[in-house]
């Protein structure tokens, strides 16, 4: 819970309104058995968060942000890197995710580390309404 405020922060800079996770949400990542959180740290805060929920066979990607002071900088890709390799290192076959596929780049971003679409779009998935498509990779 020490990180609180300084994730707060970086999920407000690097996220549009809708898609930023609620206080509620926050805590319970920080605090859950079954979740973790990963930052890196900067200068004046943090400059990148990952935040995973941990299941038997997969794990999956709740939350990846970089701060946008940082963005080119590969931070995102690090974190997802870190993410394959925990998974690998707890046994999991998948990482799975949700994205927003009207967010510029951001699914093409995914599939050009290996993520693929599956299954239907997630309609009405971000409080704003927008849909999201789950993606998967395999990692073992």
């Amino acid at each position: 819970m020490a990180d609180f405020e300084a994730v707060r922060t970086l999920e407000q800079a690097a996220f549009q309104p809708y898609r930023q996770a609620s206080l509620r949400s926050l805590r319970r990542s920080l605090t859950s058995k079954r979740q973790s959180v990963w930052v890196i740290d900067g200068d004046d805060g943090l400059d990148a968060l990952l935040v995973l929920w941990h299941h038997p066979h997969r794990l999956r990607v709740y939350d990846v942000a970089s701060h946008p002071d940082r963005h080119g900088q590969g931070l995102g890709y690090r974190m997802m890197q870190h993410t394959e390799a925990l998974a690998r290192t707890e046994g999991c076959d998948w990482v799975s995710l949700e994205a927003d596929p009207k967010e510029p780049g951001l699914v093409p971003w995914y599939k050009r580390q290996g993520y693929s679409i599956v299954g239907r779009p997630l309609p009405h998935y971000y409080h704003n309404g927008n849909a999201a498509v789950r993606m998967v990779k395999r990692v073992r």
